[in-house]
């Protein structure tokens, strides 16, 4: 699937090139990449566009001859690097930002690729959080240059919609469209849940600015497995839910003697009960992560590649432990908690 998307951005690279927009910038996760952009461009027969490292450029005019006159090609960079500064007082290029701004003009009409855009997506963040420098230099790289022709490519993002904030050139929000704001649409596709982003989705293929493909199912077998619980995991599940009779009722108890009212009544039980469904959750899980590894072990004895998906990976609960604890984790996350 990545090397399929890298494939859609070479290609959109080329096609510019040859209409006449000899620069672009491609901004992705990894350095390494970049080793296989210039791999995969030459495949296509694009073997005159070189592609450059912005973190290797000197803190200065990437056309000048400090960093080898670079007046055309592909600029790639990854999202740290984007948001670099200078750490010396003098010169008039102290930002990675204001190196790729000149470099590129007022007037730059070319490619601009958020590969791996996911990575800019705390731009419009939950709760006390503050937005991410990556994603507010996301921004402004796209504010500054507004001829630009911006691609964004990611697997997964439009899975939240607040997460769609540095997505500007989508013409979904601002002047012209439905809604004024950012926040005025994620207003709107939040009351509505899941089925207000499948219609976002659906309105924006049918204006053919959302391409979604999926690998191919041909040749795919599908199997369920039955897992036996064993005595001991039986005894666990039991015990697990006279404990949680247990808490119910001293919860109830506690609930009397402070004499809650029903609206804390109401938050108490709502969060009791959502702690209490991931709980079983997760040791249901647990009960089939032994069939899991025996199924994958006889798998690699026949020479298969096994992939584990995980459903919940427990992401957020993290990113809010980090918050509390100033980016430091003292202890396991545990979403069940």
């Amino acid at each position: 699937q990545k090397k399929v998307d890298l494939f859609f951005v070479k290609t959109i690279i080329f096609e510019n090139y040859l209409k006449g927009r000899k620069r672009s910038l491609w901004i992705s996760v990894s350095n390494d990449l970049k080793y296989d952009a210039i791999r995969d461009l030459k495949d296509i027969g694009a073997h005159r566009i070189d592609v450059h490292a912005l973190n290797k450029f000197k803190y200065a005019k990437i056309s000048s001859s400090v960093n080898n006159n670079v007046k055309k090609g592909v600029i790639f960079s990854t999202y740290s690097a984007l948001i670099g500064e200078s750490q010396s007082t003098g010169g008039k290029y102290k930002s990675r930002l204001k190196q790729l701004l000149h470099w590129c003009g007022e007037d730059f009409d070319g490619v601009i690729v958020f590969d791996e855009c996911h990575k800019a997506k705390n731009l419009c963040p939950v709760g006390s959080s503050k937005p991410t420098k990556t994603g507010l230099t996301a921004l402004e790289l796209q504010n500054k240059l507004p001829k630009a022709r911006v691609v964004y490519a990611s697997a997964t993002g439009a899975s939240e919609p607040r997460n769609m904030a540095y997505m500007v050139r989508l013409g979904i929000w601002g002047a012209g469209t439905p809604f004024a704001s950012f926040n005025d649409f994620i207003t709107a596709v939040e009351k509505r849940g899941v089925g207000a982003m499948e219609v976002v989705a659906m309105d924006m293929k049918l204006r053919g600015m959302y391409i979604a493909r999926q690998l191919s199912f041909h040749g795919v077998s599908f199997k369920i497995e039955e897992v036996a619980l064993s005595d001991e995991f039986k005894k666990v599940y039991d015990q697990s839910v006279e404990l949680w009779v247990e808490a119910m009722q001293k919860f109830t108890e506690a609930a009397e003697l402070i004499d809650a009212e029903s609206r804390m009544k109401k938050t108490m039980w709502g969060q009791f009960w959502s702690a209490h469904q991931r709980f079983f959750k997760y040791l249901c899980i647990a009960s089939k992560v032994n069939h899991a590894v025996v199924v994958a072990r006889e798998a690699i004895k026949y020479g298969k590649c096994v992939v584990i998906g995980l459903q919940s990976t427990g992401e957020a609960r993290t990113l809010e432990q980090l918050e509390r604890d100033d980016g430091e984790l003292s202890d396991f996350v545990s979403t069940a908690k």
